[in-house]
């Protein structure tokens, strides 16, 4: 073997080298990424159960009745519990939509936290605190929740009660003994 086909043999095995590390960073770069959203989803369902347990509290649920039905004898308390609890939940929702709109965050999850958004500004207490609040949201943010305000204010607020009561009783009824027996 001469010199020179040592010489083109190392080429081919460097090349061969250089092409499987740049296939293993391709992988790893996509597992890191991969990771990544994870994480960020991970992140976006730990802040929204920490909103969610935040206005489970018996004082904080009393407050966001009585500012969703626009009481105005909400006290000094009630009003700053509503008020943090509604910025707690728009800056979370203004993040992911920040999120989106650089790429990061897949339109799947986008579009959940959209509804999620359209039903939580269908309560007037709750529009009237982005409304004061508004000039320290992002501005194509603001945008967009002025549009769902716009639409929302045609719409009657989510009233969960009177489904939940009407599933309830078709449960209590699917479940008797007569019920499972029929089916």
């Amino acid at each position: 073997m001469t010199l020179e086909s040592i010489y083109y043999i190392s080429q081919i095995v460097a090349s061969v080298a250089v092409l499987a590390s740049l296939i293993y960073l391709a992988l790893q770069t996509r597992q890191n990424t991969l990771g990544q959203r994870a994480m960020m989803h991970q992140m976006r369902t730990q802040q929204m159960q920490s909103d969610l347990y935040a206005g489970a509290d018996p004082a904080n649920v009393e407050a966001m009745i009585a500012a969703d039905d626009g009481d105005p004898g909400l006290t000094e308390t009630q009003f700053r519990q509503v008020f943090n609890l509604t910025l707690s939940a728009m800056t979370s929702m203004e993040e992911q939509f920040r999120l989106h709109k650089a790429g990061q965050y897949d339109a799947q999850h986008w579009a959940s936290t959209r509804k999620t958004l359209d039903i939580f500004l269908r309560r007037p207490g709750r529009r009237v605190i982005v409304r004061m609040f508004r000039s320290n949201l992002d501005p194509d943010f603001v945008a967009l929740v002025d549009e769902i305000i716009g639409e929302n204010r045609a719409r009657p607020p989510a009233d969960w009660r009177p489904a939940w009561n009407a599933m309830m009783e078709e449960e209590r009824r699917l479940s008797t003994p007569a019920a499972r027996a029929a089916s």
